[in-house]
């Protein structure tokens, strides 16, 4: 057993509070880009480790190990639905490698101006999306598909005008997660 996934552990448990803003990171052992994140951001930061058990985190930053599933959104619903009563009053979730996608310019968009439009599109073009694979692998299909029937069975009414956010890196807050009943979180994590 690594002695570090122990030391994480302790410091990251079930009874945590959280300070007024957090960064969510999903990551899968980019250390450095923890240790970039962490030097960007005044928020605190809490590292969910999906490949490595936290022996690349740094020993000040809050990591646990989440299991490699579901990418980036299930370790953002899974955060949610677990600290749903006692979130953060701001949060924003990032997936790493931070230079993939251009996410770490895109954080920094976040942090200077403290709102999700860098790129101004909707989702309104992308009701027929399907997605067969990812990087040259097969991913298992969505029960529903396309997007939009996807969108309106789980969010509801399609609003071509919702902003989109890509790959996964948005600022949000408790209040506009509360808008939504806990199961509602749930069913998306599922």
């Amino acid at each position: 057993e690594n002695p570090s996934h122990k030391l994480h552990e302790m410091k990251f448990t079930d009874d945590t509070s959280f300070s007024n803003s957090v960064v969510v990171l999903a990551d899968c052992g980019n250390g450095n880009d923890i240790k970039r994140v962490s030097e960007e951001t005044p928020s605190e930061l809490v590292v969910y480790d999906k490949c490595h058990f936290c022996k690349n985190c740094p020993e000040n930053i809050r990591c646990r190990p989440r299991k490699n599933v579901g990418r980036e959104q299930e370790t953002f619903l899974y955060f949610v639905t677990k600290y749903f009563d006692k979130l953060p009053k701001d949060m924003i979730f990032l997936p790493t490698p931070i230079d993939k996608h251009d996410r770490f310019e895109r954080f920094k968009h976040i942090l200077s101006t403290g709102n999700n439009k860098y790129y101004g599109l909707t989702i309104g073009d992308q009701e027929n999306f399907i997605l067969p694979e990812y990087e040259g692998r097969p991913v298992t299909r969505a029960s529903v598909t396309p997007y939009r029937n996807w969108y309106e069975k789980y969010i509801g009414e399609w609003n071509p005008q919702t902003p989109l956010v890509w790959n996964g890196i948005y600022k949000t807050t408790r209040d506009r997660i509360l808008e939504k009943p806990l199961d509602f979180f749930k069913k998306l994590h599922e």
